[in-house]
Protein backbone atom coordinates (compact mmCIF):
# COMPACT_ATOMS: atom_id res chain seq x y z
CA UNK A 1 0.00 0.00 0.00
CA UNK A 2 3.15 2.13 0.89
CA UNK A 3 4.54 1.94 -2.64
CA UNK A 4 0.92 2.34 -3.90
CA UNK A 5 0.64 5.60 -2.29
CA UNK A 6 4.62 6.45 -3.50
CA UNK A 7 3.52 5.97 -7.00
CA UNK A 8 0.71 9.23 -6.76
CA UNK A 9 2.62 10.87 -4.58
CA UNK A 10 5.44 11.00 -7.48
CA UNK A 11 2.81 12.32 -9.99
CA UNK A 12 2.26 15.14 -7.76
CA UNK A 13 5.46 16.31 -6.92
CA UNK A 14 6.85 15.96 -10.55
CA UNK A 15 3.79 18.04 -11.59
CA UNK A 16 4.36 20.68 -9.01
CA UNK A 17 8.13 21.00 -10.19
CA UNK A 18 7.09 21.32 -14.04
CA UNK A 19 5.75 23.90 -15.59
CA UNK A 20 3.01 22.06 -17.16
CA UNK A 21 -0.43 21.65 -15.10
CA UNK A 22 -2.33 19.20 -16.95
CA UNK A 23 0.92 16.86 -18.69
CA UNK A 24 3.48 14.48 -17.09
CA UNK A 25 6.63 13.98 -18.48
CA UNK A 26 6.62 9.81 -18.33
CA UNK A 27 9.97 9.39 -19.01
CA UNK A 28 10.91 11.24 -15.73
CA UNK A 29 8.63 9.93 -13.90
CA UNK A 30 9.22 6.48 -14.98
CA UNK A 31 12.91 6.95 -14.39
CA UNK A 32 12.00 7.97 -10.46
CA UNK A 33 9.51 5.85 -9.87
CA UNK A 34 11.92 2.99 -10.60
CA UNK A 35 14.36 4.38 -8.42
CA UNK A 36 12.07 4.83 -5.60
CA UNK A 37 10.86 1.50 -6.03
CA UNK A 38 14.48 -0.01 -6.06
CA UNK A 39 15.67 2.25 -2.81
CA UNK A 40 12.69 0.33 -1.11
CA UNK A 41 14.42 -2.94 -1.44
CA UNK A 42 17.39 -4.18 0.50
CA UNK A 43 18.23 -6.86 -1.93
CA UNK A 44 20.66 -5.76 -4.95
CA UNK A 45 19.77 -9.01 -7.18
CA UNK A 46 18.16 -7.06 -9.87
CA UNK A 47 18.58 -4.63 -12.61
CA UNK A 48 16.20 -2.38 -14.02
CA UNK A 49 15.90 -1.43 -17.59
CA UNK A 50 13.65 1.37 -18.19
CA UNK A 51 12.99 2.68 -22.33
CA UNK A 52 10.81 5.30 -22.73
CA UNK A 53 10.02 7.54 -25.72
CA UNK A 54 9.25 11.03 -25.42
CA UNK A 55 5.43 10.66 -23.73
CA UNK A 56 3.93 13.09 -22.05
CA UNK A 57 0.43 12.24 -20.81
CA UNK A 58 -2.68 13.44 -19.19
CA UNK A 59 -2.17 13.49 -15.06
CA UNK A 60 -4.91 10.73 -14.67
CA UNK A 61 -3.83 8.57 -17.28
CA UNK A 62 -0.23 9.04 -15.54
CA UNK A 63 -1.14 7.85 -12.11
CA UNK A 64 -3.03 4.85 -13.68
CA UNK A 65 0.40 3.79 -15.07
CA UNK A 66 2.24 4.50 -12.02
CA UNK A 67 0.42 1.96 -10.29
CA UNK A 68 0.50 -0.26 -13.14
CA UNK A 69 4.34 -0.10 -12.89
CA UNK A 70 4.19 -0.27 -9.38
CA UNK A 71 2.28 -3.35 -8.91
CA UNK A 72 4.11 -5.77 -11.55
CA UNK A 73 7.59 -4.34 -10.87
CA UNK A 74 7.15 -4.82 -7.33
CA UNK A 75 6.17 -8.12 -7.95
CA UNK A 76 8.86 -8.85 -10.38
CA UNK A 77 11.48 -7.88 -7.52
CA UNK A 78 9.69 -10.14 -5.24
CA UNK A 79 8.74 -13.40 -7.11
CA UNK A 80 10.52 -13.81 -10.44
CA UNK A 81 12.57 -17.26 -9.58
CA UNK A 82 16.14 -17.40 -12.05
CA UNK A 83 19.67 -17.96 -11.49
CA UNK A 84 21.47 -14.80 -11.32
CA UNK A 85 20.83 -11.47 -11.34
CA UNK A 86 17.02 -10.76 -12.07
CA UNK A 87 16.18 -8.57 -15.21
CA UNK A 88 13.15 -6.26 -14.96
CA UNK A 89 11.88 -4.06 -18.55
CA UNK A 90 9.91 -1.89 -18.85
CA UNK A 91 9.40 0.25 -21.68
CA UNK A 92 6.57 3.10 -23.04
CA UNK A 93 5.75 3.84 -26.54
CA UNK A 94 3.42 6.20 -28.06
CA UNK A 95 2.70 5.00 -31.27
CA UNK A 96 0.11 6.69 -34.08
CA UNK A 97 -3.15 6.16 -32.08
CA UNK A 98 -2.27 4.13 -28.79
CA UNK A 99 0.41 3.73 -26.07
CA UNK A 100 2.22 0.73 -25.55
CA UNK A 101 3.59 -0.35 -21.78
CA UNK A 102 5.63 -3.68 -21.78
CA UNK A 103 6.74 -4.88 -18.75
CA UNK A 104 8.92 -8.28 -18.59
CA UNK A 105 11.52 -9.90 -15.89
CA UNK A 106 13.50 -12.97 -17.11
CA UNK A 107 12.31 -15.20 -14.10
CA UNK A 108 10.12 -18.54 -14.23
CA UNK A 109 6.45 -16.69 -15.18
CA UNK A 110 3.70 -17.20 -13.74
CA UNK A 111 0.20 -18.00 -14.72
CA UNK A 112 -1.53 -14.17 -14.09
CA UNK A 113 -5.24 -15.68 -14.57
CA UNK A 114 -4.80 -17.59 -11.95
CA UNK A 115 -3.18 -15.08 -9.70
CA UNK A 116 -5.33 -12.22 -10.34
CA UNK A 117 -8.44 -13.55 -8.86
CA UNK A 118 -6.74 -14.41 -5.71
CA UNK A 119 -4.75 -11.12 -5.43
CA UNK A 120 -5.33 -7.32 -4.64
CA UNK A 121 -2.41 -5.93 -7.11
CA UNK A 122 -2.81 -8.18 -10.45
CA UNK A 123 -6.93 -6.92 -9.84
CA UNK A 124 -5.56 -3.82 -9.58
CA UNK A 125 -3.75 -3.89 -12.82
CA UNK A 126 -6.53 -5.57 -14.61
CA UNK A 127 -9.09 -3.38 -13.73
CA UNK A 128 -6.84 -0.36 -14.62
CA UNK A 129 -5.88 -1.62 -17.83
CA UNK A 130 -9.68 -2.67 -18.75
CA UNK A 131 -11.70 0.20 -17.48
CA UNK A 132 -9.97 2.95 -16.50
CA UNK A 133 -7.37 3.54 -19.59
CA UNK A 134 -9.98 1.22 -21.48
CA UNK A 135 -7.31 -0.68 -22.81
CA UNK A 136 -6.26 -3.98 -23.45
CA UNK A 137 -3.49 -6.44 -22.07
CA UNK A 138 -1.59 -9.82 -23.50
CA UNK A 139 0.18 -11.83 -21.07
CA UNK A 140 3.25 -13.88 -22.71
CA UNK A 141 3.00 -16.82 -20.98
CA UNK A 142 6.16 -18.48 -21.32
CA UNK A 143 9.75 -19.26 -19.70
CA UNK A 144 9.56 -14.90 -18.77
CA UNK A 145 6.54 -12.59 -17.79
CA UNK A 146 6.08 -10.59 -20.45
CA UNK A 147 2.99 -8.00 -19.68
CA UNK A 148 2.25 -5.91 -22.99
CA UNK A 149 -0.58 -3.17 -22.58
CA UNK A 150 -1.86 -1.35 -25.42
CA UNK A 151 -4.51 2.04 -24.38
CA UNK A 152 -5.84 4.88 -26.40
CA UNK A 153 -5.74 8.57 -25.16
Amino acid sequence: LESRIRAISKTHEILYLSDDFEYIDMREYIYELCADIEEGYEVNDFRIEVEVGNVNMPLREAVYIGLIINELLTNSIKYAQCEGKKIIGISLVKNKDYFELSIGDNGQGYDFELLSGNTLGLTLVKTLVEVQLEGEMKIEKSDEMQVDIRFKL
